[in-house]
């Protein structure tokens, strides 16, 4: 069954001058593929998602900035619970002044499989007396 997109949000890249940005701008385009991931050690915000760059054959990916405080708490959320896939996420522009508008698109909750988060892993090894 082909997983139904649904528009969820714009928004710009927060904090991209303080983070990886600069040095794999030359390398990101209009759809390059992204990354959500929760920041659980944000000092700044406890529902920090943050924005990866997978660059093609390399182990790290690169972080480019953030979903901006207050647009963030729904994905957030997801994120929280182990649904890291229900969003994907691509640069919708790049403008010259360095500036970078990413979108996400959410998919039918049939189609996205939830993973377990920490809490979970932890629960299932002692289940298993690891």
């Amino acid at each position: 069954m082909k997983a139904r997109k649904m528009f969820f949000m714009d928004c710009h890249l927060a904090g991209r001058m303080y983070h990886d940005a600069d040095e794999v701008w030359d390398e990101l385009k209009v759809g390059t593929q992204l990354q959500l991931v929760l920041d659980t050690e944000n000092r700044y915000d406890p529902k920090a998602v943050a924005v990866l760059y997978n660059k093609p054959g390399e182990d790290e990916p690169y972080l480019l900035g953030y979903i901006p405080r207050g647009r963030n708490s729904e994905i957030a959320c997801f994120l929280e619970s182990g649904w890291t896939n229900v969003f994907s996420c691509r640069f919708a522009a790049l403008h010259p002044m360095h500036t970078l508008k990413i979108r996400c698109i959410s998919q039918s909750m049939s189609t996205a499989t939830p993973k377990p988060n920490k809490a979970e892993k932890l629960s299932a090894e002692l289940a298993d007396g690891r």
